[in-house]
């Protein structure tokens, strides 16, 4: 099956406007903090949403607040698949097939690999689905 691990990614709620997003991923970046994954998405017409995975949790979460943003930590699972046709339904349908309700989940792929990155009502039981 994939490698599949526990992790934290930061959640940070920030002003829907243009160049706000820059701005937030420069404060990790002046940070010396590496990102492997973001996902970004408006709130409505004033409240936007980012999602960082970061190698440095702690160190991304600290620089984050220090600039005045508000962090949110949030425990997921960090699955390396294959980039290839197929490779993320087949970990939703093992965790579907055990049971574990995923409340959200998205993927970035680089040179063959993916990071898929999944939140579910519980974490241990999907671990335990994937190892």
């Amino acid at each position: 099956m994939a490698n599949v691990r526990k992790g934290k990614e930061c959640i940070i709620t920030l002003p829907n406007e243009r160049g706000a997003g820059a701005k937030l991923l420069e404060t990790v970046a002046k940070a010396g903090v590496n990102l492997n994954g973001i996902v970004g998405y408006e709130m409505g017409p004033n409240e936007a949403c980012i999602h960082v995975v970061a190698d440095d949790y702690d160190k991304a979460c600290s620089a984050i607040q220090n600039a005045g943003y508000s962090c949110q930590g949030s425990d997921v699972l960090l699955v390396d698949v294959p980039n290839a046709p197929g490779s993320c339904a087949e970990i939703l349908k093992k965790l579907a097939d055990e049971g574990v309700d995923v409340e959200y989940c998205n993927a970035t792929a680089l040179e063959g690999r993916s990071l898929f990155v999944i939140k579910t009502k519980d974490n241990d039981k999907a671990l335990a689905a994937l190892s």
